[in-house]
């Protein structure tokens, strides 16, 4: 947060645990869940990639690296995740921006990580 930045040791070595996981998942039957982990990952992602092309300076490079693995986690708990996460996450970007410290930069990957976080904690799998 210090530094508004989101390093890709962090981004990047989340689709690497991300993958993992699948897996896993996969293999003891929940190959629907890894299913849709993936496509949540490229719908999440890809609205996120989307962003900074149609805005450049309104989306880091690191929030959108992260948004993939974010959106994979989301997907797996059911779709409504997907939706819920992407406003959560969104409410408290604008949260930061308006109650902490002035920066014309405000990250999104902490918001990202805490509403994936609660909603991968609280929403349980669902039907997707």
């Amino acid at each position: 947060l210090r530094h508004r930045r989101l390093p890709d040791v962090v981004a990047l070595a989340a689709y690497a645990a991300l993958a993992a996981a699948l897996a896993v998942a996969a293999a003891g039957g929940g190959a629907a869940s890894a299913g849709r982990a993936v496509l949540g990952g490229l719908v999440f992602g890809g609205a996120h990639a989307l962003v900074p092309a149609l805005s450049p300076r309104s989306l880091g490079a690191g929030d959108v690296k992260l948004a993939g693995s974010v959106g994979a986690v989301l997907a797996a708990t059911g779709w409504p995740s997907v939706v819920l996460g992407a406003v959560a996450a969104a409410l408290l970007s604008v949260a930061l921006a308006v109650g902490g410290p002035r920066h014309p930069v405000v990250p999104h990957g902490p918001g990202l990580l805490v509403a994936a976080w609660a909603l991968a904690v609280f929403a349980g799998p669902g039907p997707g």
